[in-house]
């Protein structure tokens, strides 16, 4: 999977008007104060005084502890603050339960997909539409969280009924814009963005939609007008200015690339993407060291952040640093290869693959060549539930016992100390995906940006592919993507694919798939292992 310019819109925490609530009768305090308290904590909420806003909704729950509304809004809070142990812990205790408030459900909802409990969190946004069918909310929560996880035909469906209920809302029709691209539907996303620019009058934000879908594809002259624009007009935007930077880039001008992006990361420098892309062109431009300490800066505070970890790597290579780039990239200890046995409750190793075979090459939410994705001549799944299958169950357990165990073996050779990689997350969740490969395909370079681990299984080899050449429809680590500029050719390994075997290494590995002929289609299951600071709930 690989990061895109312009992330998916996820949560909406903006705090509603207020609206009444009834007291028990035998409140210590009267309704009216009640009342008061909680326009107070909520203007509070409103202008950012969080901790005089949090004591307020506290006070209203100690006087009436079946107030959902504050009980909602103290959750959004958490929610806000990053504390989405705390904020579960809060929307979890409703008195009467979070079936009986849809509202306090769609927040719970939220928090669990800010956490990373994907599925949960779809189960608790489909009970919500039950109940409000029309809620504009949570419509487009929900086709935000099917668009993050790959099912894009259904999200379309859902940012369009949004569309059509409130054509104002940008965010969602961003979002509607992106999906179409993805979907192969490049027309209508474009038609999709001249729609929202004439609505709005041209407005920055509108003409960054326009940019980012622009460059999704391939069109970098006009992206780089249509961004300049929205640059123009509103300096710190730094959507425009990531994809402007972008575009500037592919277009090969990599010197304006570098300004662009100087005013990204100055403007957020809590961005990855941005951060990764400037050291890269840093590097490029023989300034190694600005690179180099630019990395630095950003992994001391985001240790093992991948992209910025990949391109620190390759930094210190050109640099000359060779031991040190050695240490983040050693192909040898950090890349794991497993041959699995047959599992439990299957009769053999080929019976396990066929199902698992037939599962992916049927799946509903197949979609061939992503534009998001790094998969070219096949398609990719969105992704999968291991409960949802027997076989991908099974393959869940095997997968979950290998990560354990690699985690294991990191912590024992101290591998993260002696970089500046991420430590083994003691909470993660998996997140997985399927790919289907036809002759000729292949996946192009990327990495998993979300992931600390990744890893793939081999499901399904065509009993040709191997004919077509050496190290057909190989994986191979190592080479970046095309627009990266490197002084040293990078060092590679590649690793042969079999029906059974498991491969797992490092989310920040750049790798790709050799393309193959083949008269048959090369089937495998992708994973990130992706750290959560809060554990998934045992009844997930």
């Amino acid at each position: 999977m690989e990061e895109r310019r312009g992330e998916t819109t996820a949560g909406r925490d903006n705090v509603p008007p207020a609206i009444e609530q009834k007291s028990d009768m035998n409140d210590p305090h009267p309704e009216e104060d009640v009342r008061k308290m909680l326009q107070d904590a909520m203007a509070k909420h409103q202008s950012g005084q969080l901790d005089d806003a949090e004591r307020l909704y506290q006070r209203v729950l100690q006087s009436d502890e079946q107030n959902v509304q504050a009980r909602r809004l103290w959750g959004i809070l958490a929610r806000e603050r990053g504390d989405l142990a705390g904020s579960l812990e809060i929307l979890n205790k409703s008195s009467g339960g979070t079936d009986e408030d849809p509202d306090l459900l769609c927040e719970l909802a939220l928090t669990h997909f800010a956490a990373g409990h994907l599925q949960i969190a779809n189960t608790l946004l489909h009970q919500v539409l039950a109940r409000q069918p029309d809620s504009l909310k949570t419509l487009a929560n929900l086709g935000a969280l099917l668009q993050y996880t790959g099912h894009i035909n259904e999200a379309i469906t859902y940012h369009q009924r949004v569309v059509d209920m409130d054509p104002s809302d940008l965010e969602v029709r961003y979002n509607l814009a992106k999906s179409l691209v993805d979907a192969g539907r490049g027309d209508e996303a474009i038609a999709e963005c001249e729609s929202v620019v004439a609505m709005t009058s041209g407005q920055p934000f509108a003409l960054s939609i326009k940019g980012s879908v622009l460059c999704d594809l391939e069109q970098f002259d006009a992206a780089a007008e249509v961004l300049e624009q929205a640059v123009a007009a509103d300096p710190a935007n730094d959507l425009a200015l990531i994809s402007l930077g972008y575009a500037q880039r592919q277009l090969g001008k990599p010197d304006l690339a570098a300004e662009t992006l100087r005013q990204a990361v100055k403007i957020n420098p809590h961005n990855a993407g941005s951060t990764a892309e400037l050291i890269n062109i840093l590097t490029a431009q023989d300034r190694q060291q600005e690179a180099l300490t630019l990395g630095e800066n950003f992994l001391i505070r985001h240790r093992g952040e991948r992209m910025v970890l990949a391109a620190y790597a390759y930094a210190l290579r050109d640099a000359g640093r060779e031991d040190e780039a050695h240490a983040l990239l050693d192909f040898d200890q950090l890349i794991h290869v497993i041959d699995l046995e047959k599992p439990t409750g299957f009769k053999s190793l080929d019976s396990f693959n066929q199902s698992l075979a037939g599962l992916i090459t049927g799946h509903p939410s197949l979609l061939f060549s992503p534009k998001s994705k790094a998969t070219h001549g096949g398609g990719q799944t969105g992704e999968l539930n291991f409960d949802d299958d027997p076989a991908l169950s099974a393959l869940g357990a095997l997968i979950h016992k290998a990560v354990m165990d690699r985690a294991e073996s990191f912590r024992g050779a101290d591998i993260a100390d002696q970089t500046l990689m991420a430590h083994p997350p003691e909470n993660w969740s998996i997140r997985v995906w399927g790919t289907v490969l036809e002759s000729e395909g292949c996946q192009t370079p990327h990495n998993h940006p979300l992931g600390w681990l990744s890893g793939v299984y081999y499901v399904q080899l065509p009993s040709d592919m191997a004919q077509a050449g050496w190290q057909s429809g190989w994986l191979e680590f190592g080479a970046p993507p095309e627009r990266y500029m490197v002084a040293c050719e990078p060092a590679l390994r590649a690793v042969e694919p079999k029906e059974g075997r498991l491969v797992l290494f490092p989310s920040y590995f750049y790798h790709r798939t050799k393309p193959f002929r083949s008269s048959g289609s090369r089937v495998s299951i992708a994973f990130d292992v992706v750290p959560s600071s809060v554990p998934v709930p045992a009844t997930a």
